[in-house]
This record gives structure tokens, C-alpha cells and sequence, in this order.
């Protein structure tokens, strides 16, 4: 062992844990900061914009202008809702307002007008593409589809639209806990199937939501199921760390020094920076030595341990999961109360 490694060993030695996991938590922050190889796994924003208290409200500024703004009369935007959307066109054509314009209604009318409308902006026309990607046969994405099909098919009829909404929460209620049970215990788990996971799970609270709102005096539904995908989503969450902290590699990129006069085989090597892999996600990124200089006493696996924890505090997507539950839990009772209606006249 030549006396170089052996100093290396020994200032190793000296080091303390403390003070070890402090270079590489630094390391960590650097490398985020410069290299964010964040996944696409959040709650999709039309969801996120018709699940809060205003979710009326951001129909109106979505959609209220553009309809008058648009050169149309009511009457012919009607008639080209008859010709789009069957029975719905007539009822659009007799200036009738829009009920239980909240919540997954909400995104019910924002998908309907989205259709109307030739340039859908906020709409949720593209709602289960985002959410699905490339994915072409999925259990999830074909209740969802379904259910907003069948939404909008009796958005006025709010005695049969109850009736569908029983039927369809409690299938995808049974898919969503496949899923979850496939992330957790098969080997399934992906950022592209946690994102699935946790769209359909804000989606079926919002189904639960609208159905107490069509019965009142049922909250309690929704209320457990809603504290359930809480415990559920931190469990996963658990497990999504570990995939990452497996899935991301950080190698050093080097200079390589030969004296030909000695030797043919290399005799220095010099760290001029660092690479980051994401082999998930296919994605890598590099970070100079300027920026960034790991001790030789601190692990690479130590500092891919700290960028994951860096990135489960700080991505918004990632917070913004736990964040979404819990609003919606404390403000339940209000979100079940609302009875908000969408007036695309004047």
C-alpha cells in the first residue's frame, strides 16, 4: 500500500461521522442546485386549480371572457355545443347555468368548454394525457376517462349523475389499491406509476367530495378515504426514496496523465468534476470541479443519499403531494358545502 492511499485512509479515520455527512449534505446542495434531475410525479395543475375553495371562481376567470370574447352569441355557441356534446348543447343553447360547478364539476364544465372552444388554455381536455403520458392500456386512466365521459353526460341530471358517481368511485377506489399494493410489495414502483397513483387518489377524494355534496350528510366517506390516501402516500413516498436513492448514480469525471518515458499505464489521475445519473429517468448532468469538490473520505453513495432527501424537502411537486391532502381534509366540510354555479351569460 503506497503511503498516499495510506494518509488518505488515516485523514479518513480522523474524520468524524458529524462532520462527514456535513461535506456531504454541502456536496448534496451544490449538486441539486446545479443538477435538479426532478421527475414529473405531481398532481396535475388543472386538478390542483378546481380542487380548492375557488374552484368557481377560476372557471369564471378561465372562461368567462373568453365565451363573450370570443364573437359568438350564446345561442350559436350553444348550437355548436349541440353538435360537440349531444344532449348537453341544447341545455347550453337555453342559457341554462352550469350546478355544482366545484371540484371535479368544475373540471367537468372546464372539459366541456375546453371542447367548445378552439383554444381550451386551462381546460382539462388534456387532463388524462399529462397524467398518462405514453402509456396506452391503464386500469386507472380508463376509470377516470369514463367517469368524466359519463359526468358531462349528465352534468344536468343531478339524480343520475349521483348514481354514476357510486358506481365509478367504488372501481377506482379497488384499482387505485392495486396499484398502490403493486408499488409496494411487486417491484412496480416508478416514478411514472407513483404519479399515476397520486393523480387518481386527488381525483377519487374529488368524487367523494361531489358525491357527499349530491347527498348531504355524507362526509364521512370522503373524510376517511382522505386520510387513508394520506397514509398510503407517505408510504409510498418511503419507498419512492429508496427507488431514487438506487436509481441515482454520481461518478467522477477525470484527466488522465501518462509518462511515456517511465510507463505506458496511466500514473495520475485528475478529478476535474463530477457526473450525476438518473438511470430511470435516462437523464444525467455534470458539475466542474469549480463548483464542487467531494473530500476523498466522504461516499458517493453518501451524497446521492443526501441529494434524495434534498429533493423529497424542497421539490415542490413532492411536497406539494402531502400538502394537497391536507388542505383538502381541513377544509372539507366547506369544500362539501359549496354549490357554485358557472353563468357563461350575461
Amino acid at each position: 500500500m503506497n503511503s498516499a492511499f495510506k494518509n488518505r485512509v488515516s485523514m479518513g479515520n480522523d474524520i468524524s461521522s458529524d462532520e462527514k455527512e456535513e461535506k456531504a449534505e454541502q456536496a448534496a446542495a451544490v449538486l441539486y442546485r446545479k443538477v435538479p434531475l426532478l421527475a414529473d410525479v405531481g398532481i396535475d395543475r388543472c386538478l390542483l386549480a378546481y380542487s380548492g375553495l375557488d374552484s368557481t371562481a377560476v372557471l369564471q376567470r378561465n372562461y368567462s371572457s373568453r365565451l363573450q370574447g370570443s364573437g359568438r352569441h350564446l345561442r350559436e355557441v350553444g348550437r355548436l355545443g349541440a353538435e360537440l356534446l349531444g344532449a348537453v348543447g341544447p341545455m347550453l343553447a337555453a342559457e341554462t347555468p352550469f350546478p355544482l360547478a366545484v371540484g371535479i364539476g368544475a373540471v367537468v364544465v372546464s372539459t366541456l368548454l375546453g371542447k367548445i372552444l378552439a383554444s381550451p388554455g386551462e381546460s382539462t381536455v388534456d387532463l388524462l394525457q399529462r397524467i398518462f403520458a405514453e402509456q396506452k392500456e391503464n386500469e386507472v386512466r380508463d376509470l377516470m376517462g369514463e367517469y368524466l365521459k359519463r359526468h358531462q353526460m349528465y352534468v344536468f341530471d343531478t339524480r343520475k349523475l349521483q348514481e354514476e358517481l357510486q358506481y365509478w368511485e367504488r372501481l377506482l377506489s379497488a384499482q387505485l389499491t392495486r396499484l398502490k399494493n403493486a408499488m409496494l410489495r411487486d417491484g412496480h414502483m416508478s416514478s411514472g406509476t407513483l404519479k399515476i397513483w397520486v393523480n387518481g387518489a386527488a381525483f377519487h377524494s374529488q368524487m367523494l367530495i361531489h358525491l357527499a355534496r349530491l347527498q348531504p350528510g355524507g362526509s364521512t366517506p370522503a373524510r376517511v378515504a382522505i386520510c387513508t390516501y394520506q397514509e398510503d402516500l407517505q408510504e409510498l413516498l418511503d419507498k419512492y426514496r429508496r427507488y431514487k436513492a438506487s436509481s441515482i448514480v454520481l461518478e467522477r469525471r477525470e484527466a488522465i496523465e501518462v509518462n511515456v518515458s517511465v510507463s505506458m499505464y496511466p500514473v495520475d489521475h485528475e478529478i476535474f468534476g463530477y457526473e450525476i445519473h438518473d438511470r430511470e429517468l435516462k437523464r444525467k448532468g455534470e458539475i466542474d470541479i469549480d463548483d464542487i469538490n467531494i473530500p476523498s473520505y466522504v461516499s458517493y453513495s453518501s451524497v446521492v443519499q443526501a441529494y434524495v432527501d434534498r429533493m423529497f424537502s424542497q421539490c415542490e411537486q413532492i411536497t406539494g403531494m402531502r400538502q394537497y391532502f391536507r388542505d383538502t381534509l381541513r377544509n372539507l366540510d366547506t369544500l362539501i358545502a359549496q354549490r357554485g354555479e358557472f353563468r357563461y351569460f350575461t
